[in-house]
């Protein structure tokens, strides 16, 4: 590809991402529904996820939307060594998953949403297994090793813990 491709190809991403600001902007300014609300934040973060790989791949440059790590220093406080807080850590995950029961999947992320005074998780059966994890992680912030296994498999998990930089 050219240079100029390139450019035109983000240049398309960047208005897709800015379209989903605007639309997220009008939704939640104009409901309460919490599925039209969900559906547009996930709109957003898949835009957001095709800018960021885009852009990597065209120019090397990193996700643009994640914060530098200065940014997560100056943003800790009560510090006691060097404008940190005392023993901060900083703790990396990665999940596998798999949704192998899409109903199964959807039920499990209804139920999350009704335990947390939810009506809704915004997911419906015919949702993609991005937005069904989505909307699972959204929910209770994470705990994969504890969903039906038949509804949404873990099949890897990563981490690693460090003292923070």
């Amino acid at each position: 590809m050219t240079r100029k491709e390139d450019a035109d190809l983000l240049l398309e991403a960047a208005d897709e991402v800015a379209q989903f600001v605007q639309r997220h902007a009008l939704v939640v300014t104009a409901t309460q529904d919490p599925a039209r609300v969900v559906g547009e934040v996930q709109g957003l973060q898949r835009a957001v996820q095709r800018y960021a790989k885009l852009l990597f791949e065209t120019t090397g440059w990193g996700n643009p939307f994640l914060p530098e790590r200065e940014d997560l220093e100056a943003a800790d406080t009560g510090s006691e060594e060097g404008g940190r807080p005392k023993n901060s850590v900083e703790l990396e995950v990665v999940y596998r998953l798999a949704v192998r029961d899409v109903r199964k999947a959807v039920e499990l992320a209804h139920d999350r949403a009704r335990k947390h005074g939810r009506r809704s998780a915004g997911v419906t059966a015919g949702s993609g297994a991005v937005d069904l994890v989505t909307a699972l992680f959204m929910e209770d912030r994470w705990a994969p090793g504890d969903y039906d296994q038949e509804a949404v498999e873990l099949l890897d998990e990563r981490w690693s813990c460090t003292p923070s930089a």
